[in-house]
């Protein structure tokens, strides 16, 4: 977010089950008070492995994908990034259909690499 904020002006709005105001950083804080950033509640999903816990959007509630099209349609976004996010083909083609351009990003996830 510091890149896009900071380094480029932009307004970033935040789907995502993660409270953002709860993160103690004092960045995001300065954002959600300016209005630079703004979250948007997302349901989770947690899922347990021997790993630990992994907290994922649940993109197929009801009340999720009423939200992402609402946004998407009402927004007024220039572009739509999505990180990590599964099944990321069904909003890649809904923020098209609403002629908003999608970069999707992924990576691997390091606590599940052995250390060398």
């Amino acid at each position: 977010c510091r890149a896009l904020i900071d380094g480029l002006g932009w307004q970033l709005t935040l789907m995502t089950p993660v409270l953002l105001a709860a993160s103690g950083e004092p960045e995001v804080e300065r954002w959600l008070e300016s209005g630079a950033l703004r979250h948007v509640p997302a349901l989770v999903v947690r899922g347990f492995s021997p790993h630990g816990i992994g907290t994922f959007f649940d993109l197929f509630a009801v009340s999720s994908l009423v939200t992402l099209t609402r946004e998407l349609c009402c927004g007024g976004f220039d572009v739509c990034i999505m990180d990590d996010l599964l099944f990321r083909i069904f909003p890649v083609v809904l923020a098209r259909g609403f002629g908003i351009p999608t970069i999707a990003t992924t990576h691997t996830d390091v606590p599940g690499l052995p250390i060398a």
